[in-house]
């Protein structure tokens, strides 16, 4: 699983509200204990973990797909079609 679509599904998921790096990462590595249990392939050992999801949110922000307001972040309005682009790479992992 792609962190970059792993992180936009999260971003997705909470874009009305401001959430914190922590929330976000909090909430992606529950997602990522959901797709492991599906059988998804995720490639990021538990010591990489808060790494990866910290250059996700990095990549996301530098490219202005989501906006960040005293250390919140929540979704650019006007990037809403490229997240859910990139969070689309992963739809076939969601609950059925």
């Amino acid at each position: 699983v792609v962190p970059v679509a792993l992180m936009s599904e999260i971003i997705l998921k909470n874009k009305d509200e401001w959430k914190s790096e922590l929330e976000l990462k909090a909430d992606a590595v529950k997602r990522i204990g959901e797709l492991e249990k599906r059988g998804a392939p995720i490639n990021i050992s538990a010591s990489a973990c808060e790494g990866v999801l910290s250059a996700a949110l990095n990549m996301l922000e530098g490219r202005s797909f989501i906006a960040a307001k005293d250390n919140l972040y929540k979704a650019n309005g006007d990037a809403i079609e490229l997240l859910s682009y990139y969070a689309n790479s992963i739809a076939h992992w969601k609950d059925e």
